[in-house]
């Protein structure tokens, strides 16, 4: 019986062996190509955990654009072309700071106009009374 024990705990240490990996990424080997690429991955968001930036994320997918974006700094891109090349790809939600458009403005008046409207008629009840 304790064979069979052995056994399941080798077996079970055999395959949670990937997810204990730690994965290493290869720097770019000039400092300033380096520097440049952890600026951007600071400016962008991993589209997988979405609250985190890319170089906070641990996600495989954040991982890839790392490299992306280190292979487009390699190629001698500018940052706003790889941000353009990201966007493209991802929408404006992988940027930290997207831009602020005029479509989500009553997104945001709408509380305010709520809460003026309830006071207002709040207002014209006691006055009946």
């Amino acid at each position: 019986m304790r064979w069979l024990a052995l056994v399941c705990f080798v077996l079970l240490q055999i395959v949670s062996a990937p997810a204990l990996a730690i994965t290493v990424e290869k720097p770019l080997p000039q400092a300033a190509m380096e520097s440049r690429a952890q600026a951007l991955f600071s400016q962008m968001r991993c589209v997988v955990c979405e609250g985190q930036s890319l170089s906070d994320s641990d996600a495989r997918h954040a991982l890839d654009m790392r490299a992306t974006i280190r292979h487009m700094v390699m190629d001698q891109k500018t940052d706003q072309e790889i941000i353009v090349f990201f966007i493209a790809r991802y929408g404006n939600e992988v940027l930290m700071h997207p831009p602020s458009n005029l479509a989500v403005l009553p997104l945001w008046l709408a509380p305010a106009l709520l809460l003026m409207a309830g006071c207002y008629l709040m207002y014209r009840s006691r006055e009946k009374k």
